[in-house]
């Protein structure tokens, strides 16, 4: 497994294009007028899970931008998974219908623009930054999504990872 997941994150690295000098710039997008805009490209994502940090498993989320047609699911994230079981328990199902704006967490959240376990072709790829996304101490791979999900729809490639050791689940796992 080890060997595989190096191989897909080499791979990235290749496709990714070279350092801040390379050719090509000139292909790359315009910055938006409104920040908040999408760019042209949904976003793919896909999760690479495994034992490639010694004794540590590890996590990796790999963004692709995609021109074509994509298959999968809308990516959805629920924060329940980033706590320890027994915190997760006492948050709420659902979307808090009917609840006053500010009163009620949201646990799950579904983005548009971006697609689960899609199909993504990378000969339509061509050159296309690379984003590393390390998330701070009590974060996790997917905490700044939407922040992501706009890089990546603006055509970079982003790789981002649950940090054994830091992340939201272990911190909160340490004060309980």
């Amino acid at each position: 497994m080890t060997s595989t997941v190096f191989s897909v994150l080499l791979a990235i690295v290749a496709l990714s294009g070279c350092s801040a000098n390379c050719p090509g710039q000139a292909e790359l997008l315009d910055n938006p007028a409104d920040p908040l805009e999408y760019g042209p490209y949904k976003a793919v994502e896909h999760t690479l899970r495994g034992g490639f940090a010694g004794e540590r498993n590890l996590t990796i989320s790999v963004w692709l931008p995609e021109r074509g047609e994509v298959g999968g699911r809308p990516c959805r994230w629920d924060v329940r998974q980033f706590l320890p079981a027994e915190q997760g328990d006492k948050l709420p199902e659902g979307r808090c219908e009917g609840q006053p704006v500010g009163t009620c967490c949201r646990p799950d959240n579904t983005y548009s623009n971006c697609w689960q376990d899609a199909f993504s072709d990378p000969t339509r790829r061509g050159r296309h930054p690379l984003h590393v996304f390390i998330h701070g101490t009590g974060g996790f791979r997917t905490n700044s999504a939407n922040i992501v999900h706009k890089w990546v729809s603006r055509g970079s490639i982003v790789v981002a990872a649950d940090y054994p050791g830091i992340t939201l689940k272990d911190l909160i796992s340490l004060a309980t």
